[in-house]
């Protein structure tokens, strides 16, 4: 080594020392002021082909905040979040993407009903809160019911008597012409 590349030499470790030790300090203080808060309008989770399995943030179809998981065609196989009237469900679909199973909370008195569907009609088995054609703060009717297209078969609750605080049970049974038998 000539006398010459020396100071060159001394030079490169002397700067590469201050550096090292500039960058220290700045990794340091940039671990230490970390953000509390991650913003962003969807998180995507992907697996090792690229395609998409799980999702987090706002549905652009349904207007739903939902945590999503996914089939390989796309299609949700489960979700859990609030609906459009910001309302908690949870939903177990099909491979079909059709709806299996599911509980929500019902718009506007937030009480639970669970629905149970197969692949053709959806609203097979209900039970919990029986929401109204017109939902209203003072509803209160509850019960069970087994239906098929169309058609109510059995129905057992207990309904509030409009514009009373006072409640009846019913039970129906009904054939294919919603003709049958009811008990109150």
């Amino acid at each position: 080594m000539r006398r010459t590349h020396i100071p060159t030499l001394l030079l490169a470790m002397g700067l590469g020392f201050i550096g090292g030790y500039t960058a220290n300090i700045v990794g340091v203080a940039r671990q230490t002021h970390a953000s509390d808060t991650l913003q962003a309008k969807r998180f995507e989770l992907l697996d090792d082909s690229g395609a998409r399995v799980a999702f987090w943030g706002s549905d652009k179809e349904s207007h739903e905040i939902v945590l999503a998981f996914a089939a390989p065609d796309g299609n949700k196989l489960a979700a859990l979040g609030v609906n459009s009237a910001r309302r908690a469900f949870m939903n177990f679909n099909g491979s079909d993407g059709k709806r299996r199973f599911t509980v929500e909370l019902a718009d506007p008195s937030e009480k639970p009903s669970l629905a149970l569907s197969d692949n053709t009609y959806e609203g097979r088995v209900t039970l919990g809160f029986l929401q109204t054609d017109y939902p209203s703060p003072s509803d209160d009717d509850w019960g069970l019911i087994f239906s098929g297209p169309g058609h109510r078969y059995i129905d057992f609750g207990v309904h509030k008597v409009p514009g009373k605080d006072e409640h009846f049970a019913t039970l129906r049974l009904l054939g294919p012409d919603g003709k049958g038998w009811h008990a109150q």
